[in-house]
Formats: C-alpha cells, structure tokens, sequence
C-alpha cells in the first residue's frame, strides 16, 4: 500500500513540475508526504525532521535535473531512475 502511495505522489507531482516548472514547490511537497507518512507511522519528532529535510533535498535535487533535462535524451534516464529510488 505504501509503495502504491509513493508511485501515484511521484507521478503526480513529476507531472506537476511539467506543469509549473517549479523543483522547489515539488520538492516541498514531496517532503511534506514523507513527513505526513513518518507521523502517520507514529515515529519520534526528531526522525519525522530528519526523514522530511533529507526528503527535501534530494526531490528538490531530483526534480531539478528532471527540470534541467526536458527535452533531451537524458530526461528519461533521470525519470526511471529517480522514479526507481524514489520507491525504495
């Protein structure tokens, strides 16, 4: 069920960032999901910040290059690659 809610929030905001053009607004999102999940899980404050900051940084890392590469060959690449970590 998890790894179903990762897939449906990354392809939604893959096409958001299409749409906006905009790494950090995914990023932030992206990070709010993990945070909302990790306090869904009942897990400790300190880990809920932890597990949101380092969300952020790489989506917003991820999103970037998927941002950067629009249009050329490697844009795939970064998509089924972030997309595969991103399910992890």
């Amino acid at each position: 069920m998890l790894l179903f809610i990762k897939i449906i929030v990354l392809v939604g905001l893959i096409r958001l960032l299409m749409a906006t053009e905009s790494p950090i607004l995914c990023a932030a999102l992206y990070a709010g999901v993990a945070v909302l999940l990790s306090l869904a899980a009942e897990r400790e404050l300190p880990i809920v910040l932890t597990t949101g900051t380092i969300g952020f940084c790489l989506a917003f890392a991820y999103f970037w290059m998927l941002d950067r590469m629009e249009g050329s060959g490697l844009y795939w690449v970064v998509l089924i690659v972030g997309l595969l970590i991103g399910m992890v």
